[in-house]
This record gives C-alpha cells, sequence and structure tokens, in this order.
C-alpha cells in the first residue's frame, strides 16, 4: 500500500468551505446584506460546495492513500447542517406571516360565542 504524507486538497477545500459556511458568510452577509434570501442562497452555495469536494476528496482519498479524510467528512457535516439550517430558516421567514395570520384566524374563531 503506497502511503503519502500529503492532505488531500480537495479535503482541505472542503473544509474552508464548510467553516465558510458555518462561521464566516452569515456574520459578513448579515451585516453588508440585509436581504435574507441573498443571505441564504450564499450559505448554501458555500454548503453545495463544501459537500461536493468533500465526495470527491473521500473518492481520491480512497484510490491515492492521501490523508485528509477527516476534513473532508467534516465539510461534508459542516456544509449539509448550515444548508439545511438556511433553507429551514428561509422557509421560516417566508412562512412565518402567513402562519401567523392563519393562527390569529383560528383564535377569532374560538372567541366568538357560540349561539
Amino acid at each position: 500500500m503506497n502511503t503519502t504524507s500529503a492532505r488531500n486538497k480537495l479535503a482541505k477545500t472542503s473544509l474552508i468551505f464548510g467553516c465558510l459556511s458555518a462561521l464566516v458568510v452569515p456574520a459578513i452577509l448579515s451585516s453588508l446584506l440585509k436581504s435574507p434570501l441573498v443571505m441564504h442562497i450564499s450559505i448554501v452555495s458555500f454548503g453545495v460546495v463544501a459537500i461536493i469536494t468533500g465526495v470527491r476528496a473521500l473518492s481520491q482519498i480512497k484510490q491515492t492513500h492521501e490523508r485528509g479524510k477527516g476534513m473532508a467528512i467534516a465539510g461534508i457535516v459542516l456544509g449539509g447542517l448550515f444548508s439545511i439550517l438556511a433553507i429551514c430558516s428561509f422557509a421560516g421567514i417566508m412562512l412565518g406571516p402567513i402562519l401567523q395570520e392563519q393562527f390569529e384566524g383560528i383564535q377569532r374563531g374560538l372567541s366568538t360565542p357560540v349561539p
């Protein structure tokens, strides 16, 4: 078995983009861009890059026996987690007013006396 001490570059890239989706991007974009849509799309796009590069890194690591499997897995997990969180929070932002209106309608219906 040919073992090399080099770390896989795609694994490093995956971890970097996973961390960007988790930490840097939300902080920067929330202060610079007041649009939640742009912020959420950016987080998801960084997460998707982390997932794709992480999966490709794992494939390369399996073939070349390079180091970096943990970094690739961490990038996939971070990218996936924060992409899912961004999608869910954006759905909450968009559905919040609709659900609130429906809930208030139900409350109004329950508070009216029955003849």
